[in-house]
């Protein structure tokens, strides 16, 4: 990852246990981490990539959704 990351946004990550992405995340997260940027993850195990959209009715789904809008209401 090339990108410069000091200064980053507040940053909410979710990835599934499960999906093809995960260690990308867990790559983004770190690095935002060593850089002082604000980042909250959310490893779901058992989950596949946009499991709250494809399954919107598990419990780990509506607890996404919820972890969201308090993430988006905080910098509101």
């Amino acid at each position: 990852m090339f990108a410069e990351l000091a200064g980053f946004p507040p940053t909410l990550v979710f990835v599934g246990g499960d999906e093809v992405l995960l260690d990308d995340a867990l790559e983004l997260t770190a690095r935002l981490a060593r850089a002082s940027a604000s980042v909250e993850l959310h490893a779901v195990a058992g989950m596949q990539h946009v499991w709250p959209l494809l399954f919107p009715q598990l419990d780990e789904s509506i607890r996404a959704v919820e972890t969201i809008a308090a993430f988006v209401r905080r910098l509101g």
